[in-house]
């Protein structure tokens, strides 16, 4: 959708022009990974004709060697960063604060946890408090993401990492940039006045 109907209704604010800008990135951001999924229902679609197979959707992880995976793992991460931005801009604009509004908390997490600063590197010590506590497993995960591909989409922070002492990496940082577009464009519609 356009950024000037989305937010022709708060031009008098002085967020309205930098919300575009950030709206416009999305967008840009969005088109590519979707043009990425397309590409991969056609090319599944074209191999399952060749071999006599009706289409399913399917699932796999290339672990960082599919043809898109450095482009589009870096489309996550910009996504998660200005994502976060914007809702925080659009939550001071409606009054609701400005952190994580319901829905986005999967990706506001990986930006926590991988895009903005990684847990490799800065990680949170809180034992007891999994929300706040980045073990060695989420560690490990936060700097070994690949894009991996699930009914249709793809997906970052599917694979949970674990270690014989019973660790795992966060199982709640998992998202889909395309869903998460759509229902980023949803929240924002019935949102703004």
């Amino acid at each position: 959708m356009s950024a000037d109907l989305l937010f022709s209704s708060i031009d008098s604010r002085p967020e309205a022009c930098f919300l575009r800008v950030l709206w416009a990135g999305l967008e840009r951001l969005y088109a590519e990974v979707r043009q990425f999924e397309k590409n991969e229902i056609e090319s599944e679609e074209r191999w399952k004709r060749e071999h006599g197979v009706q289409y399913e959707a399917s699932f796999f992880d290339q672990s960082g060697d599919g043809p898109n995976d450095t482009a589009m793992m870096n489309d996550f991460i910009w996504y998660a960063s200005a994502a976060t931005c914007f809702l925080g801009l659009v939550g001071k604009v409606l009054g609701t604060g400005t952190g994580c509004p319901p829905g986005f908390s999967h990706m506001w997490k990986f930006r926590d946890k991988v895009a903005a600063h990684t847990a490799y590197v800065w990680p949170w010590n809180a034992p007891g408090n999994p929300d706040r506590h980045d073990n060695p497993m989420s560690r490990a995960a936060s700097i070994m993401m690949n894009p991996q591909w699930e009914g249709d989409r793809y997906w970052v922070g599917r694979s949970t990492f674990g270690n014989d002492n019973g660790e795992f990496s966060h199982r709640d940082w998992d998202w889909c940039l395309t869903q998460t577009h759509e229902k980023l464009e949803a929240y924002v519609r019935a949102s703004l006045p």
